[in-house]
This record gives C-alpha cells, sequence and structure tokens, in this order.
C-alpha cells in the first residue's frame, strides 16, 4: 500500500474515531448548552463526510507528509498542532467576530480541541506509515 494511502488511512481513523466520541459523549451537553439554537436535530451527514475527507487530507499534505520528509513524529504533530489552531481558530474567531453572542467558551474549547485532535491525528498517520515501511 502507498505511504500516502497509509497516511490518509492512519490520520482519518484516529480524526474520526475521536471526533465522534468528542460530539456523542464527552461534550455532546456542552454544545447542546451553549449553541442548543443553532443545533440540527440530525446533523448532515453528507456535509460532515464531506469535511471529513477534506480535512483529512489536509493533514496529510500539510503535516504528515513534511513528518515523513524530516523523519520526525515531532515534525508531523507540531505541523498538525499548527494545522489545527489555523482552521479551527479561523472558524471560532470568524463566528465570534459575526455571529451574534457566540459564547467564548465554545471559542476556547474547540481552538485547543482543533489544535490537539489535528496534532494526534497526523502522528497518527505518521506512525501508520513508519509502522509499515519498517
Amino acid at each position: 500500500m502507498s505511504k500516502y494511502l497509509l497516511a490518509y488511512f492512519g490520520a482519518a481513523v484516529v480524526f474520526f474515531t475521536l471526533d465522534v466520541v468528542w460530539l456523542m459523549y464527552i461534550t455532546k451537553n456542552f454544545y447542546k448548552n451553549e449553541l442548543g439554537h443553532l443545533l440540527l436535530d440530525n446533523p448532515n451527514m453528507v456535509a460532515a463526510g464531506i469535511f471529513y475527507i477534506f480535512y483529512v487530507l489536509g493533514i496529510v499534505l500539510i503535516a504528515v507528509l513534511p513528518g515523513l520528509r524530516a523523519e520526525s513524529l515531532w515534525v508531523a504533530a507540531g505541523y498538525g498542532v499548527l494545522l489545527g489552531g489555523l482552521c479551527y481558530g479561523t472558524y471560532e474567531i470568524t463566528n465570534y467576530a459575526t455571529l451574534n453572542n457566540w459564547p467564548i467558551k465554545v471559542v476556547v474549547v474547540d481552538l485547543i480541541w482543533g489544535m490537539f485532535i489535528t496534532g494526534l491525528s497526523a502522528a497518527g498517520g505518521y506512525m501508520l506509515v513508519k509502522f509499515f515501511s519498517n
């Protein structure tokens, strides 16, 4: 299997698994309490799937591959943290700046979560490639 597919698969499994646990179990009530008036009863799974496909591609291109070139898990994870901060930060700070009463708690929690999950997903993609290349 190519290193690109391994990187994508590793990052996708980590990202999707952690995000499902995060959204369905850990922060379900948090988001309901903070943003309940904005939430759909049933999320648009097609839109969510499109997000996951493209975001994981970004993780691979911007974090995992540079980590593999540098032969460094820390480069992959670090670039992942940076990417998560940029992406989640852009979304959250834009909402905070443009939407009425967007909670600062949501900005902080989502920014930290985005950095954490993206860094871990990049590390997962990196480690799967390294595992199968030895």
